[in-house]
């Protein structure tokens, strides 16, 4: 789509809203002097800021991602962070400590009864009905929290802006669901407006999938019982993936399972169906989407700390069977001494990896492109001397491949071309220039 530029509209005025019923309306006031070729504007920023591995973080507030300075944390595996919308951080959490934007521990953010140990073992959303608190969960497992249950989940209501910034944890160790370990993903529910929390029972095939909305946790989830039975404690191992439509996810399950499953997941009932199971990979443990959802990324594990090298996989999604999937399956790169670890999207539509006990993480530039074309780096963020582990921090997808527009050819007096980036979960796209004609 094209607009002429407009001398008689002498600001610029963009606006992105993205309505509970999936409809995006976009109104522009063209003025090319301001705008720089090829950009992008309003991607959401609660994920610009990454806290990991031994005291490393990234942050991509910068132009390419820089190394952060300062980290109080030691996250060998699972963790997360959160920032504000302009990219401002919040607070991060390895699931034992909480720590505030100044790197201090918050009130009553230590948890002495936690395993860090999990997979992913700790997330966080934005509390709908108030923008100042935030749901934290946190998995348990080991045998620390025997009173309730050997394994579990649990939640708490991080306040970051409490006391200037310092931070607080109220409301804190609820237990929603036992019997649980290693595997949990958030993602929205189709109403654009509430979310879906999944996690996978052990023992057993049990999906439970947990809808949370203005009225808090709903404590009685939708169950699918389909794909593998988790039998014993070590095939819990593995990440638990949503793609960024949340149409799809995925689950690895690494020692003593060498097992792989792609599922179709129904965001409006919280229903799994169509799982497509794959015996192909050795120790399946780190796993991502495309932004485009089309590919899929898996990094073996292998032996932990062994000497065997871990393998980065690509698989092509675009036609949803067992055949055509297993045979689009493509080496990507095999690890040195440093092992794979977890993959995870960023803001920047790029896939990065973590690499255990180096000071860099991998990238891969490109991962909508099939096969080669996808451009890995080992080697593609320096940490500034810190040092990787297994984890990346693990975020909700929904924050990661937002609904945005881009332009080219800004040159005063020329025509400028829009294009909606991500159509996902788009239903209509109505263009207003201000000149009284929309889609003009």
């Amino acid at each position: 789509m094209h607009a002429n530029n407009k001398e008689s509209n002498p600001m610029l005025k963009q606006y992105l809203t993205t309505l509970p019923n999936s409809i995006i309306i976009i109104s522009l006031l063209v003025f090319g002097l301001l705008l720089s070729p090829n950009s992008t504007v309003f991607a959401q920023k609660q994920a610009h800021n990454w806290y990991f591995g031994y005291y490393a973080g990234i942050t991509f507030n910068t132009d390419p991602p820089s190394a952060l300075p300062t980290s109080g944390m030691n996250a060998s595996f699972g963790c997360t962070s959160f920032s504000n919308n302009q990219g401002d951080l919040l607070f991060y959490t390895n699931g034992l400590d909480v720590f505030n934007a100044n790197h201090e521990v918050m009130e009553n953010g230590h948890y002495t009864n936690y395993y860090n140990g999990s997979t992913i073992s700790t997330l966080a959303i934005p509390i709908s009905t108030d923008s100042t608190k935030y749901h934290l969960f946190c998995m348990t497992g080991n045998g620390t929290k025997s009173s309730k249950n050997d394994l579990g989940l649990f939640h708490s209501i991080v306040e970051p802006y409490y006391n200037n910034g310092q931070g607080r944890i109220t409301d804190k160790d609820n237990f929603i669901s036992g019997e649980s370990y290693e595997k949990m993903a958030i993602t929205r529910h189709a109403n654009g407006k509430d979310w879906w929390l999944i996690i996978h029972k052990y023992p057993g095939d049990s999906f439970l999938a947990f809808l949370i909305d203005e009225n808090g946790i709903n404590l009685t989830p939708i169950t699918s019982n389909i794909g593998f039975s988790i039998n014993v404690l070590p095939q819990t191992r593995g990440y638990l993936r949503f793609s960024p439509n949340g149409n799809y996810i995925v689950s690895a399950y690494c020692s003593a399972a060498d097992k792989l499953e792609i599922l179709k997941f129904d965001n409006t009932t919280g229903q799994l169906s169509d799982v497509i199971s794959f015996d192909c990979f050795e120790d399946p443990f780190g796993l991502e989407f495309s932004p485009d959802n089309t590919k899929l990324y898996v990094a073996t594990n292998l032996n932990g700390f062994g000497s065997t090298p871990d393998t980065l996989f690509q698989l092509d999604l675009t036609n949803y069977n067992y055949t055509d999937i297993l045979n689009s399956k493509t080496e990507l790169l095999i690890s040195g001494e440093n092992h794979f670890g977890s993959l995870q999207l960023g803001p920047d539509q790029k896939i990065y990896f973590s690499r255990n006990n180096s000071e860099y993480i991998g990238l891969i530039h490109s991962p909508n492109e099939i096969g080669i074309s996808c451009n890995v780096n080992e080697n593609g963020i320096y940490l500034g001397g810190n040092l990787s582990w297994r984890s990346l921090p693990v975020f909700t997808q929904s924050y990661l491949n937002p609904a945005d527009f881009s332009f080219t050819n800004a040159c005063a007096g020329n025509p400028v071309q829009f294009t909606l980036t991500n159509t996902q979960n788009v239903q209509s796209v109505n263009w207003d220039f201000g000149d009284g004609s929309p889609n003009s």
